[in-house]
């Protein structure tokens, strides 16, 4: 009888793993074991951290190597935040208002990109609020010409 093998994850197209010593690696070759297929090229650690949460080094060098890039899902910070500055309420804001709106859109974005916008608290506003208190400079900050 066989031994039992371990669940994987389920890979995106053209990647396939390889165990070696106990260590998973991974490679991206489209057409594997078919007339077009090209070397494999090794794409650096694995798509999941330990805890479950998706690697953004891996994913962005998977999304550069398949020539695809990633959609935001619906209901996170990140889509709101592209179907917002994609809307025509944006582009009826002056010139100057979306110079200064950017960074801080992007401090949002980058801070919970892929959260859920249902399950924000005001808390949550506040802690991310409170985590720039150090750096007074990080706020608005825009040239202005003198009068």
């Amino acid at each position: 009888m066989p031994r039992p093998r371990k669940p994987r994850s389920i890979l995106p197209p053209h990647v396939h793993a390889v165990r070696s010593r106990g260590r998973d690696y991974y490679y991206f070759q489209p057409f594997r074991n078919t007339s077009r297929e090209v070397p494999r090229i090794a794409l650096p650690g694995a798509p999941f951290t330990p805890n479950g949460t998706p690697d953004p080094a891996w994913w962005s060098a998977y999304c550069e190597l398949s020539g695809t890039t990633p959609q935001p899902t619906a209901g996170t910070f990140s889509a709101l935040i592209t179907a917002f500055t994609n809307s025509a309420e944006w582009r009826e804001l002056s010139p100057k208002t979306q110079q200064l709106w950017r960074p801080l859109l992007e401090r949002v974005e980058q801070a919970w990109s892929s959260l859920s916008v249902a399950g924000l608290k005001p808390r949550h506003v506040l802690a991310l609020r409170d985590s720039y208190a150090d750096r007074p400079g990080a706020e608005i900050s825009c040239a202005r010409s003198p009068p």
